[in-house]
């Protein structure tokens, strides 16, 4: 995923980043305020939303590690893939003959679920039972057999890995909307956070945003 360009020390902020997201914050009025954000004049050491820089780059970190976990993640699925046996196939059960449609047309409905039922019925029952019997045992031998090789692959503890991998970049995406942003670089960075994580997570940083928004344009509004 191609990260978004973080403007160094006092660079002019790409508006085209942010445009898109102002109309979610409130159209002119968000844009106003996002105006009169203070620009970065310092290092992001010394910068007012260092956390968040210092989150940004932890969050990088964070989807390098996903996107590696994901990649050994396809590869042992691919070469699992090629050594699986052939699908057995879905059975469905089989159109009724017509000798033994006109005999169920006259029976009634207690009749067909009596124990004493036609021959030609009974037949007819016990080989479509029979074959779905087939099939189910196919079926469990194919599971079994892609289970086991799953297994030898360490498919479980790749799926485990990546999850966690997951889990612990949204942690850190989750930390970078309850950091305040005091200026527009802070706010790209949430957006960059909503960005990697997606819906609906995204709208977490849209509320996020929207709160410093607010915050910093009524501090501007009594300055």
């Amino acid at each position: 995923m191609p990260n978004t360009h973080v403007p160094a020390a006092g660079e002019a902020m790409p508006a085209a980043n942010v445009s898109r997201r102002l109309a979610l914050l409130g159209g002119l009025s968000a844009a106003a305020a996002l105006a009169a954000l203070p620009r970065a004049h310092a290092t992001p050491a010394e910068h007012l939303d260092a956390e968040l820089f210092r989150l940004d780059r932890e969050m990088e970190e964070a989807e390098a590690r996903m996107e590696a976990a994901s990649d050994a993640n396809c590869r042992a699925g691919s070469m699992c893939e090629k050594l699986y046996p052939p699908r057995p196939p879905e059975w469905k059960r089989p159109s009724t003959p017509d000798h033994v449609l006109d005999i169920l047309a006259d029976m009634s409905f207690n009749d067909r679920k009596a124990e004493q039922q036609p021959e030609p019925v009974r037949a007819w029952y016990k080989a479509c039972a029979e074959q779905k019997s087939e099939s189910e045992a196919l079926w469990k031998a194919y599971k079994t057999k892609v289970e086991e090789i799953d297994c030898e692959a360490g498919m479980d503890g790749l799926e485990d890995a990546y999850n966690d991998s997951v889990d612990a970049m949204w942690q850190v995406g989750h930390r970078i909307f309850a950091t305040p942003a005091d200026t527009l670089d802070g706010i790209i960075i949430k957006i960059r956070a909503g960005d990697r994580m997606g819906a609906p997570d995204a709208n977490e940083a849209f509320l996020s945003i929207a709160a410093d928004v607010r915050r910093l344009a009524a501090a501007e509004a009594t300055s």
